[in-house]
């Protein structure tokens, strides 16, 4: 079975109302985050630095289910490294929220809220543009 190429790690509401869409996308063995029609490529070590500033430890209890969305992060290395999209309702929520998890082999699995993770992503990739730019 192929590994998906792409992970949908927001979705929101953008300007009059249009889906403003942001997905991670692997193209041969570069990392490409896209919004809507920008796209920048990444390294995977930006991914694990966001998620060292921001995640937690994912509880043991928590399960993956088998049909979770996942992106493998770097293949290159065969580090096993990848990143899951859970939704998760919890019992005192009224609507669902979407969740990242990164999956590391030998260490435990971090886990933070997509819009936080997705934030940072784009923040820096967005710095990082400006300080090129002329």
């Amino acid at each position: 079975m192929p590994r998906p190429t792409e992970l949908l790690l927001l979705e929101t509401f953008g300007d009059e109302g249009r889906s403003a869409r942001t997905v991670l996308r692997r193209e041969d063995d570069a990392l490409v985050l896209a919004l809507d029609d920008d796209e920048y490529e990444i390294e995977p070590k930006l991914v694990f630095a966001v998620f060292a500033r921001y995640a937690k430890e994912l509880d043991p209890s928590v399960t993956m289910p088998d049909d979770a969305d996942t992106l493998a992060l770097d293949v290159t290395s065969g580090s096993g490294s990848r990143l899951v999209r859970l939704r998760h309702l919890a019992r005192f929520d009224v609507i669902a929220r979407d969740y990242l998890v990164l999956v590391r082999e030998g260490q435990p699995a971090l886990v933070e809220l997509a819009t936080a993770i997705t934030a940072a992503l784009v923040h820096l990739v967005s710095a990082a543009r400006s300080a090129h730019s002329p």
